[in-house]
């Protein structure tokens, strides 16, 4: 499992109706930097990088309940395969 890039915190507030929101906090700087490894271009030629909201085990001392990290799965390369050009060439 690749090293975590914390990139962000988030805190949970509830209102008093019972709704509640989350804010978060990003460190743009970092996520910037991170782009050229895992962000990716659209068709339309935007820019997008995906990023995981975790809550943590225990709150932090801001009163942070979440981190927010990079997501760094990349898919497996597809190989090719050659096509059997003459069926003579099987071996059963």
């Amino acid at each position: 499992m690749a090293e975590k890039i914390y990139v962000g915190n988030a805190k949970k507030k509830t209102f008093q109706d019972g709704g509640s929101i989350i804010n978060i906090m990003l460190d743009l700087d970092g996520i910037g930097d991170h782009f050229k490894n895992y962000g990716f271009t659209t068709q339309q030629g935007k820019k997008k990088l995906k990023l995981i909201l975790s809550k943590r085990r225990e709150i932090d001392q801001y009163g942070n309940e979440y981190y927010v990290t990079v997501d760094t799965w990349k898919p497996e390369p597809q190989q090719t395969s050659t096509p059997v050009e003459d069926e003579s060439d099987i071996p059963f």
